[in-house]
């Protein structure tokens, strides 16, 4: 679990590969060169930033920058169709280090287009729900499975870590202004 390299561009510090992705892109592919190494690459990362640092409002930038990337990953991969029907969901969660003195739970709204009653929401489920999420897909893809692993990553982020990635990162967002 190695550390991504960090480049500064006009929007600020980004991960090495997605400004790989971008200068990719900007040269008017619209494929990107192998999406799944990618996006371990950055779930690696992710999984060693929360299992390394104590989690805390001076962290909280690089924690948006990581599940920023994350999302943006996921977005460039490719649809998948599960290669056996038996994939493995048997990760444990992570153990996290969260400060006393960070805030942790927040308010959100489940469905923006509805005016329902916001709901109670904890910043340290929504890391571990991703993580365990991630951590699934990982262990497809180091099974030599990539097929399922795009597909757990691919249906998380459009069914359950994706929601809660962009949750943590609002209520980050309002930890850090």
């Amino acid at each position: 679990m190695g550390s991504l390299g960090m480049q500064t561009i006009k929007y600020g510090l980004m991960p090495l590969c997605i400004l790989e992705q971008i200068s990719f892109m900007q040269e008017g592919s619209t494929m990107l060169k192998q999406p799944a190494d990618t996006f371990y690459q950055i779930a690696d990362e992710f999984i060693s930033f929360i299992t390394g640092t104590e989690l805390s409002e001076q962290s909280a930038d690089r924690l948006i920058t990581l599940l920023m990337a994350l999302y943006i990953a996921a977005l460039e991969l490719p649809d998948a169709d599960p290669e056996t029907e038996d994939a493995h969901r048997g990760s444990e969660f992570p153990q996290i280090r969260i400060s006393k003195r960070l805030k942790t739970t927040y308010w959100e709204v489940f469905d923006p287009f509805e005016n329902k009653e916001p709901v109670c929401s904890d910043l340290y489920d929504d890391i571990r729900d991703i993580a365990k999420d991630l951590l699934d897909g990982m262990e497809e893809y180091d099974a030599g499975r990539p097929e399922n692993a795009v597909f757990e990553w691919r249906f998380g982020l459009n069914n359950h870590w994706g929601s809660h990635a962009v949750d943590a990162i609002r209520a980050l967002h309002a930890l850090r202004t």
